[in-house]
């Protein structure tokens, strides 16, 4: 049994039955098909951010991610998440900081200010800080004043089970 923080946006999602869809060096990925969702497990880079829907300490994810398989089956519930090799519980919530609500270019803004600050590895072979402020400033820009050029350009771009472009546009 593992411990974890927990979204509590992570309540308002479909109870039931979800898979691992992938597992990398710093996250762990659920899906479920049938609300297409993703859900992201991980050890916290710090402060829980909009990103983030389980929080586990490190020691704890790095035993997840040994033993969780990519198409293994997990459950879903009020209190836990729970697999034939174990479960999360949830044992203290946050609130995240994200609004839905928000006008899309300041979401915009605020991720792109957020990943600025961000040195966590990436599919593109760069930490993501140096994307943001080198190589895909054009693209950058672009996303802030033509949301939907911005869109297209990060679709199907890099690295991963699911090209690095397609994880970042699902986490934003």
């Amino acid at each position: 049994m593992v411990r974890a923080q927990a979204d509590r946006a992570v309540r308002e999602l479909a109870r039931g039955q979800w898979q691992v869809h992938s597992v990398f060096s710093h996250a762990i990925n659920l899906a479920n098909d049938r609300e297409r969702r993703l859900l992201l497990l991980a050890p916290p880079p710090g402060a829980p951010g909009p990103w983030w829907a389980f929080l586990l300490a490190p020691p704890d994810f790095a035993r997840l991610r040994a033993s969780w398989l990519v198409g293994q089956a997990a459950k879903l519930t009020d209190s836990g998440l729970y697999t034939d090799v174990g479960c999360v519980v949830f044992d203290t919530w946050y609130d995240s900081t994200y609004q839905p609500s928000s006008p899309l270019v300041d979401r915009c803004n605020a991720l792109i200010e957020l990943g600025r600050r961000a040195t966590w590895p990436t599919g593109f072979q760069r930490p993501f800080n140096a994307l943001v402020t080198g190589a895909l400033d054009q693209e950058i820009a672009t996303l802030q004043t033509e949301p939907g050029r911005g869109v297209a350009v990060l679709i199907g771009r890099g690295l991963g089970l699911t090209p690095a472009g397609d994880d970042f546009l699902l986490g934003y």
